[in-house]
């Protein structure tokens, strides 16, 4: 994120309060992402939420290898890949 906050604020195409307001709305929107992924752990959106913190490059691919087979199963069905693994191995 500070690679793209650093983009909007030194962009001398726009004034220095459009600067401001796009670094606004862009640390707003990222705030909003980073709590989809780490508030309200629930077991129900457990994948949803591991899913979100390897989108923000929070975890490792190396990291992911250490969650079972299930979870690993159900993430790449959730991104669309298919590793040949299923709950039943």
């Amino acid at each position: 994120m500070n690679a793209e906050l650093l983009v909007v604020l030194s962009d001398e195409n726009r004034s220095q309060h459009e600067r401001y307001l796009a670094a606004y709305r862009l640390i707003h929107k990222r705030d909003k992402e980073i709590g989809r992924a780490f508030n309200d752990f629930r077991r129900s959106t457990a994948v949803f939420q591991i899913a979100i913190i390897r989108k923000l490059g929070v975890i490792t691919d190396e990291e992911l290898g250490r969650f079972g087979k299930e979870v690993q199963a159900s993430l790449g069905h959730f991104w669309g890949e298919d590793h040949g693994t299923t709950a039943a191995e």
